[in-house]
């Protein structure tokens, strides 16, 4: 018979959810109902080919976004995060300094 199982393809797509809910407050509505129908549309590509069944689209979608709010909700324990707000995370104001995240370069 034919198994079902999550869509990797679909997940991947979903992923995007992660840098999505980090995005600055202005934009980050439109980045979540981007990563979301970019998602969408990538599982229903999987379906009209017959690689995937809808459940499998919406299984995938469910556990990327669930994976996205722990990791999301884990940033809140990082000592040098704390009082840090999504959207104000940028890369390139943070070091690392002997293995872990240190407080944020001064520019």
């Amino acid at each position: 018979g034919n198994c079902s199982f999550v869509s990797g393809e679909a997940s991947g797509a979903y992923a995007l959810l992660a840098p999505a809910v980090v995005a600055p407050a202005p934009w980050r509505s439109l980045a979540i109902g981007a990563a979301v129908i970019y998602g969408t549309a990538i599982g229903v590509m999987r379906m009209a080919v017959g690689g995937h069944f809808a459940t499998d689209i919406v299984f995938a979608g469910v556990f990327t976004a669930l994976i996205v709010w722990l990791l999301v909700e884990q940033l809140k324990y990082v000592p040098s995060l704390q009082g840090v707000q999504p959207g104000n995370l940028r890369a390139s104001s943070w070091k690392l300094q002997e293995g872990s995240l240190a407080e944020p370069a001064q520019e």
